[in-house]
């Protein structure tokens, strides 16, 4: 079952609206079919959530730490109520059980919960929605005040769209439970593709590491085997809701011998070892966890339609801090350090390996 985080205050408030909304959203997410996800309290917002949804038949999980339960600051009637050891344990199963959050009024524990959910997507950690549902303009100051930070130099415009807000319980819902990158799609690079690319690898940033010419002959030159099918690596570009916004390069270690030689005296290649390359060439899409999500969903697809590949390798420049980050975020580990030739000779020879092998069955 898909489930919905609800963070909320274990006050009622002041305005009878908000513990009435709160009853409403519950009541909204058992009509939906998706489960209810909270901090386990009987009382004010939280309690008030809780109780809509119970009241419709929804399913509910309490996730509370166990010295709350013992000063009866817990629900006695749910049917599924954790006991956790700590708030960072509560915050952290609170997360793994979600699809997405929606934070109603209340006070310090629900700001910081928000915060956190919303810090947590801007690092990659998760891709999932941070919605406000913002019951009689409760959250206006605080939108006010991320705005603020904006204009101070402290968050940039992508770290700002993080942060959703409406006033209606459906479209809360909706946002929430929608995965920010999900469902993200592929398909092969084709000629009709190479003014696009070039645009991309004139982007500051992908210019910086790539190093690439984006000249017309270039583009052709680089890509045009791949699109023609006359050479063995594969260009891939990554599309959210149809519209293209990364590129993945894809190949086996062993269709490029030299580059097997190369990295031989860092790390022995296992048996069905494969390698990617990517870039996000849309400037919209950086610093909004749009990388690890591109790459995440590429290796799933690797599992699924490459049987033959064992585990994805990838160097990559140690000075590139960003792209290694991505790789981490999205599961891989290092493996390896030593040098290669950098794709910018601007750059030293000093790379780091990261890996990432097949799942188990």
């Amino acid at each position: 079952m898909t489930r919905v985080c609800v963070f909320g205050g274990s006050a009622a408030g002041a305005a009878p609206s908000y513990t009435r909304v709160a009853h409403e959203l519950g009541a909204a997410l058992a009509r939906a079919g998706l489960g209810l996800v909270y901090g386990g309290g009987g009382v004010g917002v939280m309690g008030a959530v809780s109780d809509g949804a119970l009241a419709a038949g929804g399913e509910v999980i309490g996730v509370i730490p166990g010295w709350m339960v013992q000063r009866e600051y817990g629900r006695t009637d749910l049917a599924d109520l954790r006991i956790v050891g700590s708030m960072h344990e509560r915050k952290q199963l609170m997360h793994d059980l979600s699809a997405g959050f929606i934070a109603l009024p209340g006070g310090l524990g629900t700001l910081e919960e928000l915060f956190e959910a919303v810090t947590w997507t801007q690092l990659g950690l998760h891709d999932k929605h941070v919605v406000l549902l913002n019951v009689d303009g409760y959250y206006d100051p605080l939108l006010k005040l991320v705005d603020h930070a904006v204009e101070a130099g402290f968050l940039r415009a992508p770290g700002r769209s993080l942060i959703l807000s409406t006033t209606d319980v459906d479209e809360a819902i909706a946002l929430a439970r929608r995965s920010r990158f999900s469902p993200l799609t592929f398909r092969r690079v084709t000629r009709d593709d190479f003014g696009l690319l070039a645009r991309w690898l004139e982007q500051p940033l992908v210019r910086r590491w790539w190093n690439h010419e984006f000249t017309p002959e270039a583009v052709e030159r680089d890509f045009g085997s791949s699109a023609d099918g006359t050479e063995p690596n594969q260009d891939w570009l990554a599309l959210h809701d149809g519209e293209p916004f990364g590129l993945i390069q894809f190949s086996h270690w062993t269709w490029y011998p030299e580059y097997v030689e190369e990295v031989s005296p860092i790390l022995d290649l296992p048996d069905g070892a494969v390698s990617i390359d990517y870039l996000i060439g849309d400037p919209e899409r950086l610093g909004v966890s749009a990388g690890p999500a591109m790459i995440r969903a590429f290796v799933d697809r690797i599992w699924a339609t490459d049987p033959e590949a064992s585990c994805v390798i990838v160097p990559v420049a140690l000075a590139n801090r960003r792209s290694w980050r991505a790789l981490e975020k999205a599961g891989f580990t290092r493996v390896a350090e030593g040098e290669l030739e950098p794709d910018n000779p601007i750059d030293n020879r000093d790379h780091v390996i990261l890996r990432l092998d097949r799942p188990g069955p």
